[in-house]
């Protein structure tokens, strides 16, 4: 590099550039280069001659090490982790057994009705037509839908 330019300064702009196309890309992968370029941008900072290939060298291993050990768990940190579709069926239903309120009419097996578990309004449906006010126990769980039979 020139001696009019500031390695430490184009390595650090280097890695600002790229966290913020991170934004612009789909995947998490930029990021991982971003702060490889920082690394060598501290190298520089910190008095560690080197030669422009091997500030590049060490840019390119390193983001590829990132890259490669990181990615799957900065994912799941930012993206949340997500099951199997066929792991569903193993995710036990918490509401099952439960004892809840009818707050909305359940018209049987023509109209969905509404039940308060835990504080929040589910959708819910019953064999039979079960008014408001009434205490119900949940049988079975569908995704975001209780069903319900009385109590007793």
């Amino acid at each position: 590099m020139s001696s009019l330019v500031n390695p430490v300064l184009v390595w650090f702009l280097l890695g600002a550039l790229l966290a913020v196309l991170e934004f612009c890309v789909p995947g998490i992968v930029l990021i991982f280069f971003a702060v490889s370029a920082w690394a060598v941008a501290a190298l520089l900072a910190l008095g560690v001659r080197m030669s422009l290939a091997v500030q590049i060298l060490i840019w390119i291993v390193l983001g590829v090490v990132l890259l490669f050990s990181l990615r799957r768990w900065l994912s799941g940190q930012l993206t949340g982790f997500t099951l199997q579709k066929g792991d569903l069926d193993t995710i036990p239903h918490e509401a099952v057994g439960a004892h809840v309120e009818v707050v909305e009419e359940i018209g049987g097996k023509e109209r969905e009705g509404r039940v308060r578990w835990r504080g929040t309004l589910w959708r819910a449906s019953a064999d039979e037509s079960i008014p408001a006010g009434t205490m119900v126990e949940v049988v079975r769980q569908d995704n975001l839908v209780l069903h319900v039979r009385r109590i007793g």
